[in-house]
């Protein structure tokens, strides 16, 4: 599916791509140097932003897709180091906030 939509993507498709997943890695960094946790609702936001990028550009990524993406970005060095461009440890601040989007709730009555 990642094929199939980015093989019609020109240069100003792929920059509004870069800029969008600029955007959202920066402001991940921001409250990760704020001290901001990674299951804050805040970074929750961010990592859910992430998602629907993901979901946009490249192909269908629910919840689930996520979770495992999670753990492809903690496990391949090509990716943390990717991510880590953006702020040494944001690799592991995002895996932990995409986790948290997907954790259950715990409601008290």
């Amino acid at each position: 599916e990642s094929m199939r939509r980015t093989q019609s993507y020109g240069p100003k498709e792929w920059q509004e791509y870069k800029d969008e997943n600029q955007e959202i890695l920066s402001a991940l960094e921001l409250l990760k140097q704020r001290g901001v946790t990674a299951e804050s609702p805040e970074a929750q936001a961010i990592a859910e932003r992430h998602r629907a990028s993901i979901d946009r550009w490249f192909y269908p990524c629910d919840q689930a897709m996520h979770q495992n993406l999670a753990a492809l970005y903690e496990n391949d060095p090509r990716f943390a180091a990717n991510i880590d461009r953006f702020g040494a440890g944001l690799t592991a601040y995002l895996v932990r906030a995409i986790r948290a989007v997907g954790a259950p709730s715990i409601t008290r009555a």
